[in-house]
C-alpha cells in the first residue's frame, strides 16, 4: 500500500518518469562496516562532519548501527546510490528533508509504504537489527563512486536539521519490510531523472 499523508507542504516535482514499487516490508541494507555484533557509530559532533569519497564506498553491517545528528545531514553521490534492508525502513527528521536526484531513483519495497507530513520531511529506517544515525552538527557524506548501504538490521536515521540527499547518479532504494516516511516539515523530492515508485503493498 502507498499511503501519502501530510499536513504540511509535500512537493514531489520529475521531469522524467516517476514511479514507487513495493511489495515488501522497506530496508536499507548497510551504512555500517561488517559486524556480526553490535556496531554502533554514534558519530555526535559539534562541528562539520564530512565523509568524501573519489571510489567505491561500501558500509554492511548485521548488527546494530547507530549514527545521531542534531544538525545538518547532508548525503550526495555523483554515483550508484543503494539503500537496500531486509527489516523495516524508517526515516524520520525535525528538520527539512530534500531529495534530489539527477539520475536513476527507484524506491522499491514489497511490504507497506506510508508517507505521512507534517512539515519536515521525516525519514526513519528500521531494519532486523538497528542502525542510527545521530549527529549534533553538520554530517555529510558525499562520493564520486559507487556507495551502497546494506543492513540486516534495524537502520535510523535522525536529525533535528536539515536532511539532504542529492545523487547524480543512481539512487536505488529496496526494501523487503515496512517503508514509512513521516515528517513534520516541508517535504520536497525533485528528480530529473527516472524516478520510479512502486507498491504491491
Amino acid at each position: 500500500s502507498t499511503g501519502n499523508r501530510s499536513t504540511g507542504n509535500q512537493s514531489n516535482r520529475s521531469t522524467g518518469y516517476q514511479s514507487n514499487r513495493s511489495t515488501e516490508n522497506q530496508s536499507n541494507r548497510s551504512t555500517g562496516n561488517r559486524s556480526t555484533g553490535y556496531q554502533s557509530n554514534r558519530n555526535r559532533s559539534t562541528g562539520y562532519q564530512s565523509n568524501r569519497s573519489t571510489g567505491y564506498q561500501s558500509n554492511r553491517s548485521t548488527g546494530n548501527q547507530s549514527n545521531r545528528s542534531t544538525g545538518y545531514q547532508s548525503n550526495r553521490s555523483t554515483g550508484y546510490q543503494s539503500n537496500r534492508s531486509t527489516g523495516n525502513q524508517s526515516n524520520r527528521s525535525t528538520g527539512n528533508q530534500s531529495n534530489r536526484s539527477t539520475g536513476y531513483q527507484s524506491n522499491r519495497s514489497t511490504g507497506n509504504q506510508s508517507n505521512r507530513s507534517t512539515g519536515n520531511q521525516s525519514n526513519r529506517n528500521r531494519s532486523t537489527g538497528y542502525q542510527s544515525n545521530r549527529s549534533t552538527g553538520n554530517q555529510s557524506n558525499r562520493s564520486t563512486g559507487y556507495q551502497s548501504n546494506r543492513s540486516t538490521g534495524n537502520q535510523s536515521n535522525r536529525s533535528t536539521g536539515n536532511q539532504s540527499n542529492r545523487s547524480t547518479g543512481n539512487q536505488s532504494n529496496r526494501s523487503t519490510g515496512n517503508q514509512s516516511n513521516r515528517s513534520t516539515g516541508n517535504q520536497s523530492n525533485r528528480s530529473t531523472g527516472y524516478q520510479s515508485n512502486r507498491s504491491t503493498g
